[in-house]
């Protein structure tokens, strides 16, 4: 699970900092890979905690060598706008996650998008949440502004 708290990262960086010294103390490998969305933004700081980011990295310059990034065909996506479809959806995945072992891996990805004033650094309310499981995705419209409606029906089509 990876829980993002905001876009700063400085507020967590000396915890970072101890999970590397724990990973080295317990005989684990170094971090080889990390997720981000500002990789410009982050780079220099997770280069920091996590030295062995900077061994064996190729970098990727625009326009990329590398395919766009699609859902696969066989994946579903469903946009839930209605508080029905939603407590419905959701707990259909409840009950299904109730028959998963304690052996069995659970993959589930999740997500939540806001709008932030860049002037004023003024969050607003999440506005989608998104949620894959299997190879379904679920788009959650927590907000009722018709653009982002709009946009979500584009990309549920």
């Amino acid at each position: 699970m990876t829980l993002t708290p905001t876009k700063a990262h400085d507020q967590f960086m000396p915890v970072l900092a101890e999970v590397a010294h724990s990973i080295r103390r317990y005989g684990h490998p170094d971090v080889e890979l990390l997720y981000t969305d500002n990789v410009r933004g982050d780079k220099n700081m997770y280069e920091c905690v996590f030295p062995s980011l900077k061994e064996k990295v190729k970098p990727v310059v625009p326009p990329s060598s590398l395919e766009p990034l699609s859902i696969p065909n066989d994946w579903q996506t469903t946009l839930l706008s209605t508080t029905f479809q939603i407590n419905s959806r959701l707990n259909a995945l409840m009950d299904e996650l109730r028959h998963i072992s304690e052996s069995q891996n659970l993959n589930i990805a999740m997500d939540m998008e806001w709008s932030v004033d860049k002037t004023t650094g003024i969050y607003g309310r999440v506005a989608i949440v998104s949620i894959s499981f299997e190879k379904s995705i679920y788009v959650i419209q927590v907000c009722n502004h018709f653009q982002m409606f709009y946009i979500l029906r584009l990309i549920s089509n």
